[in-house]
């Protein structure tokens, strides 16, 4: 009965992260184990993307005005808050094994900024050749970013970004 639905990630152990849209149009995330799907039911409405080897999964959900926040989401159920300082909205899309976390984020009325969550500390990566749009969508477990900025796919290791042309683009 889902109206629609679409995986977000997928980890070594062949747990999938996965969200579906039911017939009222609320918004359900799950994990898929085989073929079972274990709800994720905190945060309420959440969206989820990445899932590491410690089954912890990252994703987003809308407060009641309707600002996304980022979340972590422990294998325990237990759940924290992803708000970079002073943003209107944060979405997490992934992390690694060492709980790096990306995503994006934006203040009011100004353009998307990529961030990196690693131990508590947050910090902005902005895409060369992309003042209005930088969004983190990947991390390797050896710290390698894939993201976009301004329709340009880009990526970023050790300090360097370079910027992936698929030819006739």
């Amino acid at each position: 009965g889902a109206k629609g639905s679409a995986f977000g990630g997928r980890n070594d152990a062949g747990l999938t992260t996965g969200t579906y849209a039911d017939s009222s149009n609320n918004t359900h995330a799950f994990i898929r184990k085989g073929s079972t799907l274990i709800p994720v039911v905190r945060p309420y409405g959440a969206g989820v993307g990445g899932i590491n080897r410690y089954n912890t999964v990252v994703g987003t959900y809308f407060d009641s005005n309707g600002n996304a926040h980022g979340f972590k989401r422990y294998s325990d159920g237990n759940v924290i808050h992803l708000t970079y300082p002073g943003a209107q909205a944060t979405r997490a899309y992934a992390i690694n094994d060492s709980g790096v976390i990306v995503g994006f984020y934006n203040v009011k009325y100004g353009p998307e900024r990529g961030f990196i969550y690693k131990n508590n500390q947050w910090a902005t990566l902005q895409f060369p050749n992309a003042p209005l749009s930088t969004e983190l969508y990947g991390v390797s477990n050896s710290n390698v970013i894939v993201g976009q900025g301004q329709a340009h796919a880009y990526v970023y290791k050790n300090g360097t970004s370079k910027e992936i042309s698929v030819p006739g683009s």
